[in-house]
């Protein structure tokens, strides 16, 4: 009696049947089937990340920074929960308007780095607090002086930045203004003294004359210097002898110098050297 025997199916697996996934999706493999052909089968599934605007995926917990419309700055934050509507996980978008974050002295800078939403402010001129809570600006360049203290705003590459020093004032007596009949004044927000003379205090003064003696004279006028001004006086009620004394004084030469001029006399045309002494300086002297 005659065997007969049944062949194997043959089976034809199509390799291109493969899907093509798009963005955010990945591609997964069916179980196999109970069939005689064990072909692999697959389906396009989407991931456990977020997809934003189609092209860009992220993972759960990271976010993505877009600038858009110049200040304006947009933060995508890819949450762990899934969206039911879109079938990937959900994102939370938030904006920022950066430049809001700068003073009236600043002008806003974007970031450079693509992963910092915000950039900078820069200084584009200065801003001091005063005591009484105001806030002034000042111009690159400009200086000013608080509470002894010059200031100035100076432009430098990250902007413009308030540098301070102290005010430094010349050295001053106030005994010495009083005596020779100054009087003392304040200047630099009253940081400083001086002493403001009324044009009368002693001192060394300089006149142009022309020199005469006899029937010679100077070819032209010659700085002659002399003392003038005035100089203090009291009096004080002596009671040992009842009455008055009297202190008086005098604006008078301290040291003096010898100068020697040339003189033209008419009589014999003649040129002769005079010699005068003129005072090194002057100060008040009792007399």
């Amino acid at each position: 009696m005659p065997h007969f025997y049944c062949l194997p199916a043959e089976c034809s697996c199509q390799n291109d049947s493969a899907p093509f996934c798009q963005v955010g999706e990945v591609k997964t493999e069916l179980p196999v089937s109970s069939s005689a052909c064990t072909c692999a089968q697959f389906i396009c599934k989407k991931a456990e990340v977020c997809l934003f605007q189609g092209v860009t995926v992220l993972s759960p917990g990271q976010s993505m920074v877009q600038y858009v419309e110049g200040d304006l700055c947009f933060t995508v934050q890819c949450l762990q929960e899934k969206d039911p509507a879109s079938g990937f996980f959900a994102m939370e978008v938030s904006s920022v308007n950066c430049s809001e974050k700068c003073g009236p002295h600043q002008i806003y800078v974007p970031s450079k780095d693509p992963h910092v939403c915000c950039g900078s402010c820069k200084n584009v001129s200065c801003s001091y607090l005063n005591e009484n809570g105001t806030v002034e600006i000042y111009l690159a360049g400009s200086s000013w002086v608080a509470n002894c203290t010059r200031y100035d705003c100076v432009e430098t590459a990250v902007g413009a930045v308030v540098l301070g020093s102290a005010v430094v004032c010349p050295p001053f007596n106030d005994s010495e203004c009083l005596q020779n009949g100054g009087v003392v004044q304040n200047y630099i927000d009253g940081c400083c003294r001086t002493c403001k003379e009324d044009g009368k205090t002693c001192k060394r003064v300089a006149i142009r004359t022309t020199i005469r003696k006899d029937d010679c004279r100077s070819n032209s006028p010659v700085m002659v210097y002399s003392c003038d001004g005035k100089c203090p006086s009291a009096t004080i009620f002596n009671f040992n002898i009842n009455s008055h004394a009297r202190f008086c004084k005098c604006c008078r030469e301290s040291g003096l110098e010898s100068r020697t001029v040339q003189l033209f006399c008419t009589r014999n045309s003649t040129a002769v050297d005079y010699t005068f002494q003129e005072p090194m300086d002057c100060s008040c002297q009792w007399n």
